[in-house]
């Protein structure tokens, strides 16, 4: 059976203020025994090239706790909340840093005063709004699908329209007593009364009898529903003048 040898390799290493100082040959390895990196030479730069990027955790980059960053490092500034990472050479520099943070147009979204992502206030039109799905709230979509339409209350045209100044009116010459519904006692019409009365009996007898005192007490320019006798079996509409 063959011997097994147990060999232990160990690379270069050393404090990272050393490992500054020296080009490590052309694939030679170094490790930073006090940031714990590793670094593999090129045969010209010196201290080598960081073959990892690190996050470096958390802190003020104000404060320059940072000054052993190596470029491309991240990390997090507690005074803005954000993710930055090292584009220059010197950590300690917080203008070296950028912000990777998400992206806001400060304009339809911003950071709050709690460093969380929020909406402005105001800030949304129809450019970032689904129009179509307000479509039977009464609102419509001018351009159906495009969400760069213009959304505008729903309206027939014939009872009610918009005038020059975009605003809605009821055009009184359309509107037919089909067209009204009753709200109260009483709707009035174009002079016109529809009286919420209980039916009253007896057509040929009123018209026969105009000093009908029932009659005669109803107020003019109203309809009414008149009932005839069951054996007769009709219902009539009838407007007093």
């Amino acid at each position: 059976m063959a011997d097994i040898s147990i060999v232990k390799i160990k690379i270069r290493r050393g404090n990272n203020a050393d490992r500054i100082k020296i080009v490590l040959d052309s694939g030679e390895l170094g490790y930073s025994v006090d940031t714990k990196r590793l670094f593999v030479g090129d045969g010209n730069t010196f201290g080598g090239i960081s073959i990892s990027t690190n996050f470096l955790g958390v802190g003020p980059l104000s404060a320059g706790g940072f000054g052993d960053a190596l470029p491309f490092d991240t990390a997090f500034d507690t005074n803005t909340k954000k993710i930055y990472a090292l584009t220059g050479t010197n950590g300690g520099v917080i203008s070296n840093w950028f912000d990777i943070s998400p992206r806001v147009d400060e304009s339809t979204i911003r950071y709050d005063n709690n460093y969380k992502l929020g909406v402005i206030p105001g800030s949304i039109n129809s450019l970032y709004m689904n129009i179509d799905s307000l479509v039977g709230l009464g609102l419509e979509n001018t351009l159906p699908g495009n969400p760069g339409g213009v959304i505008n209350v729903k309206y027939d045209g014939i009872t009610i329209k918009l005038n020059p100044f975009n605003t809605l009116y009821v055009d009184p010459l359309s509107i037919r007593i089909m067209d009204l519904t009753q709200a109260s006692g009483s709707l009035d019409c174009q002079n016109l009364r529809m009286e919420n009365l209980p039916f009253f009996e007896g057509l040929s007898a009123t018209v026969d009898d105009p000093s009908n005192p029932v009659f005669q007490a109803l107020p003019t320019k109203s309809i009414y529903v008149v009932r005839e006798p069951p054996f007769i079996g009709f219902n009539y509409v009838c407007i007093k003048y």
